[in-house]
């Protein structure tokens, strides 16, 4: 399991609040940043805020990411879903899976050697197919049926040598 407070190159934690735990629990449940504003007691404007402040205070780059984050660290518990994954084409199933483990469409699509736009097609019929609207719920789906697993992003590197080449004996 990830841990909830990461470091940086000086050595300093950061660990989010428990208000940051909350809002990002919030979202990565499926909720709309409005939606989590509202259930806070905030403007849907300062949610928006510190979900990015919380993000780059991990070392997270995307909605993907901060909900393999959440999931990690407990804040979100994962229902099995039925797997329904086989309503889907190979394409479609390997477009989700690719994306869900946090590379975006573009990416996807030169390691599948494909166009962008093909890849946004497979990504919008799966979504369409599933009846998922939004990059937490779709990835919540995938680690839910075992299309990909849970990732660590926004830990600390394991400990180890600076520099390899002095590590001469």
């Amino acid at each position: 399991m990830a841990r909830l407070t990461t470091q940086t190159s000086s050595g300093a934690a950061k660990t989010p609040s428990p208000r940051e735990r909350e809002l990002v629990r919030l979202i990565c449940s499926g909720q709309s940043t409005g939606e989590a504003a509202t259930a806070m007691g905030i403007s849907a404007k300062t949610a928006d805020k510190h979900r990015v402040h919380v993000m780059a205070k991990i070392g997270l780059g995307n909605a993907v990411e901060l909900t393999h984050w959440a999931i990690g660290n407990g804040l979100v518990n994962i229902e099995m879903a039925s797997d329904n994954a086989n309503t889907l084409s190979a394409r479609e199933r390997e477009i989700v899976r690719l994306i869900c483990s946090g590379l975006s469409t573009k990416q996807a699509a030169w390691l599948m050697g494909i166009q962008t736009s093909t890849a946004e097609t497979h990504r919008n019929r799966a979504m369409r197919k599933l009846g998922i609207h939004s990059a937490v719920k779709l990835t919540r789906w995938a680690i839910a049926t075992g299309l990909v697993k849970v990732i660590n992003f926004g830990e600390a590197p394991t400990a180890g040598p600076a520099d390899p080449k002095k590590n001469v004996a």
